[in-house]
Formats: structure tokens, C-alpha cells, sequence
């Protein structure tokens, strides 16, 4: 069933939410294969690449000193008061546009000259998006790394001047909108390493520094069904994605990080999936997708995780 989704009222454009969300199941009568979604009309599906096609592989990550981040950070932080209003991709397969720049360049336009938001100062994933999807279907996903060269090399641009389409992606930008992109770059990208790593909790440390430094993380994962339809629920009604079953595979997503807390042993995560999924459109994501391989704790699933420093 489609379902309108509400945004702020100072939004000029509407966004329709496909794929057919299903309304939440009691976690007490879950069943995996109770669940039913159409695959072929749902982006949730295929929203991210892995490598395949991707734009940008060929430039140079930065390397990143964590030393310059503070040794000392408390047991719960959250950034998602400071993030743009929930929205939907609606019907095509932008998912990592959604994460690295209606989201997080939003943020960091936010941050940087104290603005609030509105179509002017929210930055469109559509620019990215149509720039560096594989394909003209725009069913098919793109790459994180291409869109985070993307923001590098040709920057950003508000909703006003590049407009949102959630059921099309063949507009590209003309001369003057990347003109105006150009005032809105990131100066680098980083990934976090998540293997060979010195500790078991070793990237969950490095994500909550970064995380209480004010950097977002921009994350991409392998999803099952109960994630699509975000149960079950703990006793608080608020969902937490502790463990990916591969049988129900289905897709691979790209998402932002706001916040961590250690009494849900999770990172609180926006979706771009409209506010009626999941709680009010976050949800939290077990440490346990963290760890180190050799964990007795580790949770298969996560695939990788960039954050950005602006220009």
C-alpha cells in the first residue's frame, strides 16, 4: 500500500512512499515468512552497490588521525535534533544520495553557517544521485565512495535549485547548477577500517568518537526482512536491528548514523524510507554489526562505513 508521507510544512515538494511497507507486527507473533514484499517494485531492494560500476574508485582516500579526536566521550550522544526532517526516496533506488547528502552534507551546511532548514538549505540527493547511478534504470543503486568523490569534486546543491524527484532520475545539473554546487564541497572522505583490527571494539570506539566530534557515519549494510518491515520491537516500542539472517535477504542499504547509546548497545540510524517506518523513520543498530570478526559477539551484515570532513 502506498502511504503519503508528511513532511515539514515549509517543503515546496511532496514525496511518495512505494514498496508496500507493512503496518508493525507484535514481535510476539513474528515470522520471517509471514512477511511479504514486492520485490519488484520495492528500491529498498537494491538501493546500494557494493563496487560494481561504481564512479570514483580510482581516487585516493585520505587517511584520518584519530588522535585529533577526543579520548573522552559519554555512554549516549545524538546528533538527529541537528539532521534535516525524515523523508522518502520514493520509488527509485537513491538511498546512498539520501545518506551522504540530504542527510549528512544538509548537516554539515547546517553547522557550518547556522541556517535553518528550509528548500534553500537542504541539499538535494537528487543531484547526486542522477550523476552516479549505474544506470538509467533507477531501480538500480549506486556506490557510497562515488557519491562521497562526487560531494569532493563537484559539491552540493539545495533542494530550490536542483528539486527532488522520488520517481525519476534523468535530469542532470546544467552549467549553472554546478556553478553553484561548487560552494558546497567536502574537503575529504575517510572509511573506517573493519578488519584487522586491534581490539574487538575497536571501530565502535572510533565511530562514537567520531560520532561526539560531530561527524556522521555514513553506513552500508546487508538487510533482511524483519529490517524492512522494523520488528520486532523491544518493550519500549523502539527497534533495534540485532542480527541479519541471510535467508531473507533483502537488499543492501546505505544509511547515517546520528547517535550511540550504551544502554541500547546500538547507533541510533536515519532512514530515508518516510517517518511512518520504524521509529518515526530512526532506528538503532546493534554494536554487535561492530566488532571485530573474531568477536564471540560479531553479527554479519555491515559491508562499510565513511564519514567526511567539510570544506
Amino acid at each position: 500500500m502506498n502511504k503519503v508521507i508528511k513532511v515539514a510544512s515549509f517543503f515546496v515538494f511532496g514525496f511518495l512512499l512505494t514498496g508496500c511497507q507493512n503496518e508493525p507486527i507484535d514481535s510476539g507473533f513474528f515470522n520471517e515468512q509471514n512477511i511479504e514484499v514486492d520485490y519488484s517494485k520495492d528500491p529498498k531492494a537494491s538501493g546500494l552497490l557494493e563496487s560494481g560500476g561504481c564512479v570514483g574508485l580510482g581516487a585516493v582516500v585520505s587517511p584520518f588521525d584519530y588522535s585529533s579526536l577526543q579520548s573522552n566521550y559519554p555512554n549516549q550522544y545524538d546528533l538527529s535534533n541537528l539532521m534535516p526532517p525524515v523523508s522518502s526516496q520514493g520509488s527509485i533506488g537513491s538511498c546512498t544520495a539520501w545518506a551522504t547528502t540530504y542527510y549528512l552534507k544538509s548537516y554539515q551546511e547546517k553547522i557550518q553557517h547556522n541556517t535553518a532548514y528550509s528548500p534553500s538549505t537542504i541539499m538535494s540527493p537528487s543531484y547526486t544521485y542522477n550523476q552516479t547511478k549505474v544506470s538509467n534504470d533507477c531501480l538500480r543503486g549506486s556506490c557510497i565512495i562515488s557519491a562521497l568523490e562526487l560531494l569532493r569534486t563537484k559539491g552540493a546543491i539545495s533542494i530550490s535549485n536542483f528539486p527532488v524527484s522520488t520517481s525519476s532520475c534523468s535530469v542532470l545539473p546544467n552549467a549553472n547548477q554546478n556553478s553553484i554546487a561548487q560552494s558546497n564541497k567536502i574537503l575529504s572522505y575517510h572509511n573506517v577500517e573493519l578488519r584487522n583490527l586491534s581490539s574487538e571494539n575497536e571501530v565502535i570506539e572510533k565511530c562514537k568518537k567520531l560520532i561526539y566530534g560531530g561527524k556522521p557515519l555514513v553506513i552500508g549494510m546487508h538487510l533482511d526482512r524483519k529490517f524492512a518491515n522494523a520488528v520486532p520491537r523491544n518493550s519500549n516500542n523502539i527497534f533495534i536491528y540485532n542480527d541479519y539472517n541471510s535467508d531473507f535477504h533483502f537488499g543492501n542499504h546505505a544509511m547515517l548514523i546520528t547517535g550511540y547509546d550504551d544502554n541500547l548497545n546500538a547507533f541510533k540510524v536515519v532512514n530515508s524510507w518516510g517517518e511512518f517506518w520504524g521509529n518515526s523513520g530512526y532506528c538503532w543498530i546493534s554494536y554487535n554489526f561492530f566488532k571485530s570478526q573474531t568477536s564471540a559477539n560479531y553479527q554479519d551484515g555491515l559491508i562499510q562505513v565513511w564519514f567526511t570532513v567539510d570544506a
